[in-house]
């Protein structure tokens, strides 16, 4: 029998929060209680990114609270769903979905999948349902004949019989309320971006000014998607007048909604929605599932919202896989990928794109199926790389392992697969880093623009913080090597050329988490932190106004979603008890970060894990979804 004396063990070492033990006492505090235990479950599994917990998949499987997952002799065994569904409602704290009882803990589904949320994730949930199917079923009026004259003039004359899915995308984005585009590296989705809001505009030319806003999660990914714009734009033969229209600088979804200091709650929400005609938010996969509900709920009723994103990269940090739970409407096999498109839609795709659709037709189709498009067609992400995010996406392992054995020393590709090398890692990265910081000390704050984009030319991403290839032993084995170099200047801890990465979101300064500054002397002498706004302009801090931050030359993948480096050097943890977050979206998200080189730092062992083993993220998004079209 399980004792408090044993989870006050079990805390001890780290394998349960208090935090969830504490909950669950909350909710039944008799430790023989099932419910006990539902209740721990679910506190732990949103801190582990699941929106819910699948009560099938708890009676069918051991839980083991409190020992590691090889300890059988204290695993725990549900009794039957019914059971448990019974005793969870006989429980005061619990309450159905269908009910009107405001309880901590909710259960939804029907008799085959019965699942049970934290009350204010099925509301988040429910709520995303219910905004995104709003918009989804709001169908636009469409000229389609100036459309297709409108579509030639951004694209050409459409030559080929293959489908061009950009025209799709633009196509869709007039004709619906909501337009989710997914896509690989290199697939277009910037050049369709600009296009689409090209035509949208072309399509209002008659109308009032329409007001668009851009947006993405971290600030990082807006730098980004400002840079990607910008070019786009220089690339576009319109008239100056409708170019002008087409905003050129992206913000953070919290700078958007306006977000408020200390607290969860931002100053735009449903009853102070934000102005605006049209939204474009990029890197949407990274978007967890609380921060969709809030931006939702801030937008107008009329406003066009266009979710950009890769439905293959890692999911939110936080709970949810908001992207992946709408992505799972298109169907993908080894070989192919079809839309799900109503006839009636896909027959209005076909006439404003003036590509063929027919296959793509679906009676299983409904609002939201109508309302994706995948961008297919890789347009520079080709060669090794791609073949390898490929394979990994894949998950075939044998292919991955060759083209990493075959390409090594090649230009793209470069495999380090025998025993932890963490020293030819370190050596490597010096060979980079070592130039820069010495750079950085004939350097001032005038140059941060142009260091920190050097300083992308490269950079160390790890699957961990923890262990021998863990973020923090490499900045750490990496720093005391440039500290030892004979013209480092070190003031407080800081020295020019020391790169840092934002840790915590910092209203007063106006510093988000993830944000990157490298550190140079003013004209003073003085060090100051640099970093690259929105706009292009750099601003700069004195290190002690700092106060939640690590050093960058090695970042965690996770940190490095919405970002781009020449060459990525990818570390993959030896350590067993650091494999548990290996994934193949973990891998493909790091290969994907690399513009034209990866190297792998790993042992076959981990490799193959990381590869086999798919992230998969309990939500019942998909199911609300399609329950509220029923």
């Amino acid at each position: 029998m399980i004792t408090r004396d044993w989870i006050t063990t079990a805390i001890a070492a780290g394998r349960i929060r208090a935090i969830d033990y504490q909950f669950a006492k909350y909710i039944c505090a008799d430790l023989a209680d099932p419910v006990f235990w539902l209740a721990l479950r679910m506190s732990q599994a949103q801190a582990q990114g699941h929106v819910c917990i699948n009560i099938n998949q708890l009676v069918n499987e051991p839980f083991t609270p409190l020992l590691d997952s090889n300890a059988t002799d204290q695993s725990l065994r549900f009794a039957d769903q019914g059971t448990v569904v019974r005793q969870l409602l006989a429980n005061r704290f619990v309450s159905e979905a269908s009910s009107e009882r405001n309880t901590p803990l909710v259960l939804d589904g029907d008799d085959n999948d019965p699942r049970l949320y934290l009350s204010r994730y099925w509301y988040y949930e429910r709520n995303v349902a219910l905004n995104l199917l709003d918009k989804a079923s709001r169908n636009v009026a469409t000229d389609i004949i100036g459309a297709n004259r409108q579509l030639t003039r951004l694209f050409g004359t459409p030559t080929s019989n293959e489908t061009d899915w950009q025209r799709v995308a633009c196509a869709l984005a007039i004709s619906r309320g909501l337009a989710i585009i997914t896509g690989g590296p290199g697939t277009g989705k910037t050049t369709t971006v600009i296009r689409l809001l090209a035509l949208s505009l072309m399509q209002q030319s008659h109308q009032q000014p329409v007001v668009i806003r851009l947006a993405a999660p971290t600030g990082k990914a807006a730098v980004r998607m400002t840079e990607s714009i910008r070019n786009a734009k220089a690339g576009l033969a319109l008239d100056d007048e409708l170019l002008q229209q087409i905003p050129e600088s992206a913000t953070t979804i919290h700078r958007l909604l306006g977000a408020i200091p200390n607290s969860v709650e931002f100053r735009h929400n449903r009853d102070n929605p934000l102005q605006l005609d049209f939204l474009v938010v990029d890197e949407a996969s990274m978007i967890d599932l609380a921060l969709m509900a809030k931006l939702l709920a801030a937008l107008p009723a009329h406003c066009k919202l266009v979710l950009l994103g890769d439905k293959d990269q890692l999911s939110s940090v936080e709970a949810g896989a908001v992207m992946g739970d709408l992505c799972r409407f298109i169907r993908v096999s080894y070989d192919s990928t079809l839309m799900t498109y109503s006839p009636q839609h896909a027959q209005t795709l076909a006439d404003i794109s003036q590509q063929s659709l027919h296959k793509h037709q679906s009676s299983q189709a409904n609002a939201i199926s109508d309302c994706l498009c995948m961008l297919q067609k890789s347009w520079r992400f080709g060669g090794h790389i791609g073949d390898l995010a490929k394979a990994v996406n894949q998950q075939n392992v044998t292919e991955a392992l060759q083209l990493i054995h075959k390409q090594h020393g090649q230009g793209q590709l470069n495999g380090y697969l025998s025993e932890p090398d963490s020293q030819r890692l370190i050596d490597n990265s010096l060979s980079f880093y070592e130039p820069l910081v010495l750079a950085s000390h004939q350097a001032s704050v005038k140059d941060a623009n142009t260091l920190l984009t050097k300083f992308d030319g490269y950079r160390v991403l790890c699957a961990t913080r923890g262990g021998e290839l863990g973020t923090e032993a490499l900045n750490e084995r990496i720093e005391a090597r440039l500290l030892n170099l004979p013209q480092t200047r070190l003031q407080q801890g800081f020295y020019p050329g020391r790169l840092i990465m934002i840790t915590a979101n910092d209203y007063s300064l106006g510093l988000y988490n993830g944000d990157i500054g490298i550190t140079l002397e003013d004209e003073e002498g003085q060090l100051r932190v640099c970093f690259l706004q929105m706009d292009g302009s750099v601003r700069s801090f004195l290190p002690s106004r700092l106060s939640h931050y690590d050093v960058a030359f090695a970042m965690t993948i996770h940190k490095s979603q919405g970002s781009e480096f020449n060459h990525v050097a990818i570390a993959l943890p030896p350590e067993l008890k650091q494999q548990q977050v290996l994934s193949k979206e973990l891998l493909y998200t790091g290969i994907t970060r690399a513009k034209s080189q990866v190297s792998i730092y790993a042992q076959v062992p981990s490799l193959r894990l990381c590869i086999e083993r798919a992230t998969v993220r309990q939500s019942g998004l998909w199911q609300q979804l399609q329950a509220l079209q029923q």
